[in-house]
């Protein structure tokens, strides 16, 4: 027989507790049932360091990208691809009109796609171990990219494919530095 838990009482906003009661007939549950259930996850996301909201923004960030077309593909099966194409320079061009795509594809699903960038960029980047987007006033954007132990061919279509993306966005590459496992990247505003 289950131990009897004590029940606290827990004060809720009408609009908040409006919506629940909608939830809990469409999932045909209780308010009481559907209220821990959702105080258990929140208390799951907690335990692992990050927010709720956190969550929500990664679902939504992998979910634009699953609807983009994008893949997530083993990468030994990538580099492989990429050292058996024949000329590096068309490779490199490839990712860039992937990535020029990719940032129209941006612009007419967000209302500020630079600002969904940095997000974007980890969310998706997984051989990079760091970026950092640095954006001074609307005219610069300096982007590192940082992988001391990825393929330097990782690195320098990741390069392209952000190229293509900044273009797409309205900014031109005036800068870029790249060395074994690390890249800056600076752009300034398409006049």
């Amino acid at each position: 027989m289950p131990e009897k838990v004590e029940k606290k009482l827990l004060v809720v906003r009408s609009d908040i507790l409006e919506k629940l009661y909608e939830i809990a007939r469409k999932e045909n549950k209780t308010l009481f049932a559907l209220t821990n259930e959702i105080l258990q996850d929140a208390i799951k996301v907690n335990e692992i360091n990050k927010t709720i909201g956190e969550l929500l923004n990664f679902h939504n960030l992998i979910k634009l990208q699953k609807d983009s077309g994008a893949m997530i593909v083993p990468s030994d099966i990538l580099l492989k691809a990429l050292k058996n194409w024949n000329n590096k320079e068309e490779m490199i061009k490839a990712w860039e009109l992937a990535g020029e795509w990719y940032g129209k594809y941006l612009i007419a699903k967000l209302e500020n796609p630079l600002e969904v960038l940095p997000s974007l960029f980890s969310t998706s980047f997984w051989h990079l171990s760091e970026i950092k987007m640095n954006m001074r006033n609307d005219d610069k954007v300096i982007i590192s990219l940082i992988a001391p132990n990825t393929e330097q061919i990782l690195i320098e279509i990741t390069v392209g494919y952000v190229n293509g993306i900044m273009s797409a966005l309205g900014f031109q590459n005036t800068k870029c530095d790249i060395i074994r496992g690390v890249a800056i990247l600076e752009f300034s505003k398409k006049i």
